[in-house]
């Protein structure tokens, strides 16, 4: 079904990955099978675009993905795209609070709480928030764990 998706749009070619958002192009054009077998092989190298990625850009990559399936899917999506939208920024959260990346873990903290199903996690926001908020605090806590279990920073 190549002629499905042809042509490209074109905020296919700023996404960092493409046989993802390959497929979901051809998803929305009609039904699909499945079928329940190994048909493919998928290499993973360090050659490779996605794969010479750190886990930080695999992550704002899936957000970039996600953001713009929320404005090319109709709304009968949107439970769904928003929870991957939460899902990733609290991610995304956690990955630059443990790379110390204290200020982009504050806003993707933040992000969380403006996403809808935000109010079902919000224990797990306020510690992600206060976590980024205070990181002297928290890594004086997190010291002082490793400390008592022997460990060292």
């Amino acid at each position: 079904r190549n002629s499905v998706a042809t042509p490209l749009p074109e905020w296919f070619s700023t996404l960092k990955m493409g046989d993802w958002p390959f497929c979901i192009l051809h998803a929305m054009q009609g039904q699909l099978g499945f079928i329940d077998e190994a048909m493919a092989v998928f290499r993973v190298h360090e050659g490779g675009v996605w794969s010479r990625l750190g886990a930080l850009d695999q992550a704002e990559a899936r957000l970039a993905l996600y953001e713009r399936l929320v404005q090319e899917l109709g709304k009968e999506y949107t439970p769904l795209t928003t929870r991957h939208l939460y899902r990733q920024r609290y991610e995304l959260s956690v990955l630059h609070w443990r790379a110390r990346n204290d200020q982009q873990a504050r806003y993707y903290a933040r992000q969380c709480f403006q996403t809808a199903p935000a109010v079902e996690h919000w224990k797990t926001n306020a510690r992600l928030l206060f976590r980024t908020s205070f990181p002297g605090f928290t890594n004086l806590l997190r010291r002082a764990k490793w400390t008592l279990r022997g460990q060292t920073a």
